[in-house]
C-alpha cells in the first residue's frame, strides 16, 4: 500500500466547516478498475467540474450554494452564497484541496499549503496523515493535522439522493492561535484539542455526507452527472 499523506481543515467560524464545505463542492471523480465489490471500486483522481456546476449543501441549519466559477491560476474555484444572504469565493487545488476561503460566509481563511481533504487514489483501506497551518481571521495562526483511515464502501441515502460511498475516519488535531477563540471555548480547552469524524465520500458527486463531532453536514442537490 503507498505510503501517501495528505492535509485538512478548516472552518465556517469553527475549524472542520470550510473542508467540510470544500469537499461538498468537490466534482466527480473517475473511477478505476477496482478489487472485490465488498472493497468497492479505486477512484483514480480528481476530475474537474463542468462550467457553471452547482451544488447545494445543508450545515447544521444553514442552506449554503455553490457554483464553480472556474480555474484562477491552478486552483479550482467556487463562488457560495449562504440562505443568510451572506457571499463567498472557495479556492481549492486541483485535487480539491482547499487553500483559502474569502468573503462573510464564514471566517476567511488561508491555508499553506492546503488542507489535504482528499488523497488519490482512494480505495477501502488507504490511509493518510497530513500537518498544515492556517491564518483564520484575527484568530492567528493555527496548526492542525489530521489522519484517515477509508474503513468500508456502502450505500447511503441523504436528501440529494442514495449513493455508493466511501466511508472515511478521521481523528484531527489542533494548536496555536489566539486563546480566546471561539473553537478553544467550545471544545473546551484553549490552544489545542483534538476530534473525530465520518465522511462519505461518493465517485459521483463527491462528499454527502460529514459528522465530525462540531457539525453536520448534508448534500441537498448536486448538478454533477
Amino acid at each position: 500500500m503507498p505510503n501517501v499523506k495528505a492535509l485538512w481543515i478548516q472552518r465556517l467560524g469553527r475549524p472542520g466547516v470550510a473542508s467540510i464545505l470544500a469537499w461538498l463542492f468537490l466534482g466527480i471523480v473517475s473511477v478505476g478498475p477496482g478489487g472485490a465489490q465488498t472493497q468497492g471500486p479505486v477512484l483514480n483522481a480528481a476530475r474537474v467540474p463542468s462550467p457553471g456546476e452547482i451544488r447545494t449543501v445543508k450545515v447544521n441549519e444553514q442552506t449554503i450554494t455553490a457554483v464553480y466559477a472556474g480555474r484562477e491560476g491552478s486552483f479550482d474555484c467556487w463562488n457560495v452564497k449562504s440562505s443568510n444572504g451572506n457571499a463567498g469565493k472557495f479556492c481549492n487545488t486541483v485535487e480539491g484541496n482547499l487553500v483559502s476561503r474569502q468573503g462573510s460566509v464564514g471566517t476567511p481563511v488561508v491555508i499553506n499549503p492546503h488542507n489535504g481533504a482528499l488523497s488519490f487514489p482512494m480505495f477501502v483501506g488507504k490511509q493518510w496523515e497530513q500537518a498544515y497551518s492556517y491564518q483564520n481571521g484575527s484568530e492567528g495562526m493555527r496548526n492542525e493535522k489530521r489522519t484517515a483511515s477509508v474503513v468500508s464502501y456502502e450505500k447511503l441515502a441523504v436528501t440529494a439522493g442514495t449513493f455508493d460511498v466511501f466511508k472515511i475516519q478521521v481523528t484531527r488535531s489542533w494548536w496555536g492561535g489566539d486563546l480566546s477563540d471561539s473553537q478553544g471555548a467550545r471544545a473546551g480547552t484553549m490552544r489545542g484539542s483534538s476530534s473525530q469524524g465520518t465522511y462519505y465520500y461518493s465517485g459521483k458527486v463527491g462528499m454527502v455526507k460529514v459528522d465530525d463531532g462540531f457539525d453536520h453536514t448534508e448534500l441537498l442537490a448536486s448538478s454533477a452527472k
